[in-house]
This record gives structure tokens, sequence and C-alpha cells, in this order.
């Protein structure tokens, strides 16, 4: 959770002059769940932050005692209120948590010690901050968090840390260790070049976590914008969940439903932004020779991919931070040229070196982390497995090896290339050759 915050009492000035949305967008692309302010924060925070996928709840973090504040809040654009058990009789905190689920909002709900979090319990609270900074005295515990996580064990209770928390060692005890690579983990399964709806709803049924939509206007797998909202739309709600369900399924690694990506080649900056906001992506892959900086101005997360030259073997710049989210390795036809499409594999030899040197970063050392790459190129129903046992990458890319003779996928292939039962992250992948009208979008809607 993050806060808009200019002062406070205990340190008194912190960023006087903050800008409520410069401030909400940096949070949510940093990865808050969470983002809290005054009312006009609010307001402004929703407005620079509501057309990202997934994006933070907007939280209004105040002494609520009235009905008023919460549809207050609710008309300033947030997500959710906190209720504070310390502040409120219990008959009254009642009323105040049924009116905002009313509106329908999950409150917040902050305790401090075990009495309140038994009224929190009571309520039926379903998410519970303990704040370790006790209202009475103002002292702060960093205990009370740890003494009172016991009594939601084993609920369906998402427990949050309030108060006290200077740097990551105050947390680190908290945090359940993930690593990114699990060696027993599967991969990610990438199915790219899918267009049309039974494609689309077979390869999600099938376990791909990363189907895609061509937007390279001379591939021959590309669509027209005119139609990516058929694909998105029975994959999107298929698995809707409530806002902090959906955050807390995210955080425990299990996805909310496939994230339609769009993959682009060497095409104009416009177009791409435009093709995210129409077919409402959920990343972008740049597949071409574009500048690493437009990942800075793409407002969702962005791939890009790395050409391996069959001669030199070098891949330049893969571990700069700060840019692109993701990379994804594929084989360039030939020297200086770019991959994909082609059915030629990458070196694995050379994918898994990159996977073992790890990523490069402050605090992280060399081969400390290993490298979560997406890998292209040649991959097939018969060589994936073989694939991912020798590379051990982050999520694998199919597209050619699983199409079927007279043109599009045959899904009976999906299947063979569902490596990912335990999934981290669900996308889909499409090619498009130019931007669609808003109303034809909604026609197929």
């Amino acid at each position: 959770m993050a806060e808009i915050k200019r002062a406070s009492p205990s340190k008194g000035p912190i960023a006087l002059d903050a800008n409520a949305a410069q401030q909400a967008l940096s949070y949510a692309l940093a990865g808050a769940s969470v983002i809290s302010g005054s009312l006009l924060d609010m307001h402004l925070a929703r407005q620079a932050i509501d057309s990202l996928p997934q994006r933070p709840a907007i939280l209004r973090k105040d002494f609520v005692l009235d009905e008023y504040q919460i549809a207050e809040a609710r008309l300033h654009g947030a997500d959710t209120v906190l209720l504070t058990v310390a502040m409120l009789p219990f008959a009254r905190l009642q009323v105040l948590y049924v009116y905002s689920l009313s509106l329908g909002m999950e409150p917040l709900v902050e305790v401090n010690n075990a009495r309140e979090m038994e009224a929190a319990l009571a309520l039926g609270a379903k998410v519970i901050s303990v704040n370790n900074r006790n209202l009475h005295d103002f002292q702060v515990d960093m205990g009370t968090t740890s003494r009172l996580a016991d009594m939601v064990a084993g609920r369906d209770v998402t427990l949050c840390a309030f108060s006290g928390i200077q740097a990551h060692a105050n947390v680190a005890h908290w945090l359940t260790p993930a690593p990114l690579l699990d060696g027993d983990a599967p991969p990610l399964v990438k199915i790219c070049a899918i267009r049309t709806d039974d494609e689309a709803l077979a390869a999600a049924d099938a376990g791909a976590d990363l189907p895609g939509l061509m937007f390279v206007s001379w591939s021959r797998r590309h669509v027209s914008l005119t139609q990516p909202r058929p694909h998105a739309e029975p994959v999107d709600t298929s698995g809707a969940a409530p806002w902090f369900a959906s955050h807390a399924r995210r955080m425990a690694g299990t996805p909310a439903r496939p994230l339609l990506v769009g993959v682009f080649q060497n095409q104009p900056l416009p177009f791409v932004l435009e093709c995210v906001e129409a077919a409402q992506l959920d990343l972008v892959q740049l597949h071409g020779r574009e500048p690493a900086e437009w990942a800075r101005l793409i407002p969702v997360p962005v791939i890009r991919v790395f050409h391996v030259d069959p001669e030199t073997k070098r891949v330049e710049g893969l571990t700069r931070p700060g840019l692109n989210q993701f990379v994804l390795l594929d084989a360039a036809v030939a020297p200086g040229k770019l991959s994909g499409g082609s059915g030629k594999a990458v070196d694995w030899d050379l994918a898994r070196e990159v996977v073992q040197a790890g990523e490069f970063g402050v605090g992280v050392d060399a081969g400390g982390s290993p490298m979560p790459i997406i890998l292209a190129g040649g991959l097939t129903p018969e060589n994936v497995a073989e694939a991912v046992e020798r590379v051990r990458p982050w999520a694998v890319d199919v597209s050619g090896s699983v199409e079927a003779a007279e043109g599009g996928k045959d899904v009976e292939k999906f299947g063979y290339c569902g490596l990912c039962a335990s999934r981290v992250h669900d996308f889909y992948f499409c090619e498009i050759s130019k931007p669609p009208q808003r109303r034809e979008l909604w026609a197929h809607a």
C-alpha cells in the first residue's frame, strides 16, 4: 500500500509539492496494490491510473465516522474506505461496514489489539489491517502484527500491516520466500497469433499463459483492430474476481485470467498506443528495432524481443533494468536480421547461460537471481519439454508449430504445450494491421 502524503505530525514535511497524479502513476508502475490520499488526491490518482490493467485500488485512509464520508469517498474515485475499530462502537461499525458494502466497497478494517481483532472478525471483515501504532499513546510496536496474525490463520482474510515500516528488513519476517524461477515450477506458455474466439478459449482451457494477437501488418498471421475485442471478451470474463481477491490471488501466484498481449514490429508509437486503448491490451510486445525508451511511454508492461544473431550469438543490453518489464529471446533469421515466424530455434545453450548468469542491478549479485526470460523460436509440442528442461525459462512462446495446415490454429495442439499446471501469470498475443473505429469494437462486445 502506498500513500500520497505531504507531511505528518511525526515526520514533518515529506513532499509538500507532490503531484498526486504523477505520484499515483509512479506507485502503480512500481507495483503498489492500494493508493491512498486526500479527497482531491484520490480523484486525481484515480484519473491517472484508471486505464491501467489491474490498477491499484484507491483507499480513503481517514477517520470515517459517518455514511456521508463513505459516499463522498466513492464519488471521489475510492474503491474502499478505512474503518478503524478503536474509533467506533461495534453497532456503529456494523452500520458503516454494511453501507460500504452496499456501494460495492469491501472496507479495510483497522485493529491494534486482540479485542479489536475479535470485533473485526465478528463483523465478517475480509480485509484487516493491523496498525503497529497504538492510537492512544502513539507508541509503535512492530510485534503487534506478528501477535495478531495467528488469529486469522486459516480464515478467508487478507491481513495488512500498518505503521513503523521503514525498510525491507521491517517486513522480511512476514514474507514467504518465493523464488521467481522455482526449479520445480513449470514455465509459462505463450501461443502467438491467436485469431478467433474458439482459438482464444481453447488456448485458455489448455492452460496457455501468453496467447498473442499479431499487429504486424506484413505478417500472414496479422489481424485488424476490428477483430481483437471478440478474442478478449470471452477471456476477460472467464476469471473475473473482486478487487482485493484478484490482488491476493496475483500475489499468491495464481492469475485471475489470461492477459491480452499485442505484438508490434517497427510500427509508429502512436499506432501502438491507439491499439493499447482500442483493443484493451494488457501488455505490448515490441518485436522490432523500437527504441528501448518507448517502454516509458507505453501505459502497460512491455515485452522486448532480443534477436539472437546466429553467428556472434551476442545479446546486447538484455539485462538493462528500468525500461521493458519482460525479455523474450528469439532466433534471428540471418546476421543483422530480425526474428520471428521462421521456426528457427534459439541456441538453447546460450539461452541457458543467459538464465544462469542472472540479472544485474543495484544490490543484486551477478548470478544471484536467475534471469527470467521468455524463450521463443522453433518450439513445438515435440521439443518444448526438452527446451524447458535445458534452459529453465520463465515462459515459452509457441506459434507456428500449433497452426493448422489450412490456416488458423490447431487447437488440439494447445494442450500439448500446456506445461503450466501451476501458473504465475496469464497472457494472450496477436498482430494488427489498422486501427479500428471504437464503434466497430463495441459492435462485437
